[in-house]
This record gives structure tokens, C-alpha cells and sequence, in this order.
């Protein structure tokens, strides 16, 4: 199989990709001048426009015109990321049950390994949580936001960054369903009884976590977080990712 050989303005993208993601170049920052940056690579300027062009489709720079023209730095973004996700979601017509059960997969794990580690600290921030969450009980968008944000705590207090920048790309598409709930939950009869449930669940959980019974811990929230979604589901909003983005 032939390799493909990459275009200059690829090797060029490619390098200054690498300075932002290596931290040398920084959110807000200015590249050089066209003129400086076609000296340095020795290249011309509609190979650099071109390398530029495939940096801002990334969204990794933002090109002004005109007066003020140049190019600013920008982070990787996990909202960038999460649009990609959810294009290939739609590609592929997941449903969204399966998108909810790969969440389980990520945090009901994360319970476990909080209540096997033992720390108070752990405790304590999530009883903080929680209980900025029960003062959100009477607006239904912040309260299911607040709610799915609690999982990502958990997931966070394990250490594992990884598994934390994938939960925020799928959950960045729940929060999209979420939305969607929240439109209907806000004029649903029983949604103070629902929302009850959802801490009276959380508090169990914390309590699991807190006596350090790790299996328990994984089992009660997977078996939450089940139900959670069914109910959702069933009750409110799309079914596929496509319903849901399109």
C-alpha cells in the first residue's frame, strides 16, 4: 500500500499544533505575523493560509481580518470535541439508551473505587454537592444538570483524567437530552416527589461510600442510574442521538 506523503501546509498545521498542545503556546495568544511565519517554515503564504484554515476548523485559532488581523491561540476544547462525538453517534444511530448505559459503565465504577479508597475528604465534597443540589430542586434545568454533574464529581475525585475528559464528552450530548426533560419536567405533577428521590438516592450513595462498601456502592448506582435513564427515556424527549441533534 502506498503511503500518503503530507502537504506542507499539514507539516506546518502539525507543528504549531504541537506548540499549543504542549503548553508553549497559550489560550489567547497571538501567533506571529503571516510574514515572520512564512520566513520560519520557508514557506508561501497561501501554504500558510492553508495550514491556518486547518487549525481553525479544529478551532484551535481564530483568524481576524482587516485591520486587527492574526491569528489567536485556543486550548483544545472537550465542547469541540463532544460536537465530533455526537456527529459520529449520528453517523452510527446509537440510541440514547446506549449512550446512558455507557455511563454507567464509567461512574458506577467511580463509586466503588471512592468507597474502597475511604477518604473523609471525598465524603465531605460530595455531601457539598448534594447539597447545592437539594437547593436547586425547584428549577428543573439546573437541578438535572446539577444531578448528571454529580456523577463527573465522583468521577473526578478518582483521579482518572481520561475517563473524565470522555464522561464530559457524552455528557456534554446528555445535558442535550437533559434540556429536552426539563421542558417537560418543569409542568410534570410529581416532579417534587422525582426530584426527593434523586437525593434521597444520592444520599444512600454517599452513605455506601462513606462505610467503605465498595460492591454495594457499584451495584446501587448502576442499578440508579438504570432506572434513572429508563424512566427518562420512556417518559420524555428523543430516543437517538440523530432525534436529538438534528
Amino acid at each position: 500500500m502506498a503511503l500518503r506523503v503530507p502537504k506542507t501546509a499539514e507539516l506546518v498545521a502539525d507543528s504549531i499544533r504541537g506548540q499549543i498542545v504542549r503548553g508553549e503556546l497559550s489560550e489567547g495568544d497571538t501567533l506571529p505575523a503571516e510574514a515572520d511565519l512564512t520566513q520560519q517554515y520557508g514557506i508561501s503564504r497561501p501554504t500558510l493560509r492553508e495550514a491556518l484554515r486547518i487549525l481553525e476548523s479544529e478551532a484551535l485559532i481564530t483568524v481576524s481580518r482587516g485591520a486587527r488581523a492574526g491569528a489567536q491561540v485556543h486550548r483544545p476544547s472537550r465542547e469541540v470535541a463532544a460536537r465530533y462525538v455526537g456527529l459520529i453517534l449520528q453517523a452510527e444511530g446509537v440510541q440514547l439508551a446506549d449512550l446512558y448505559e455507557a455511563r454507567v459503565t464509567m461512574f458506577a465504577p467511580a463509586a466503588r473505587a471512592l468507597a474502597e479508597r475511604g477518604r473523609k475528604s471525598d465524603v465531605k465534597v460530595l455531601r457539598k454537592a448534594l447539597d447545592q443540589l437539594a437547593g436547586l430542586a425547584e428549577d428543573a434545568p439546573a437541578f438535572l444538570t446539577a444531578a448528571a454533574q454529580f456523577n463527573v464529581t465522583m468521577l473526578e475525585l478518582t483521579g482518572n483524567r481520561t475517563l473524565t475528559v470522555m464522561a464530559g464528552m457524552l455528557g456534554d450530548v446528555v445535558d442535550m437530552h437533559l434540556r429536552a426533560v426539563a421542558r417537560d419536567w418543569l409542568s410534570h405533577p410529581a416532579r417534587a416527589r422525582e426530584a426527593q428521590k434523586v437525593l434521597t438516592a444520592l444520599d444512600h450513595l454517599i452513605g455506601l461510600i462513606e462505610t467503605a462498601d465498595g460492591e454495594e456502592a457499584e451495584t446501587f448506582w448502576a442499578a440508579q442510574m438504570r432506572q434513572s435513564a429508563r424512566y427518562s427515556l420512556d417518559h420524555y424527549g428523543p430516543k437517538t442521538v440523530v432525534e436529538l441533534l438534528a
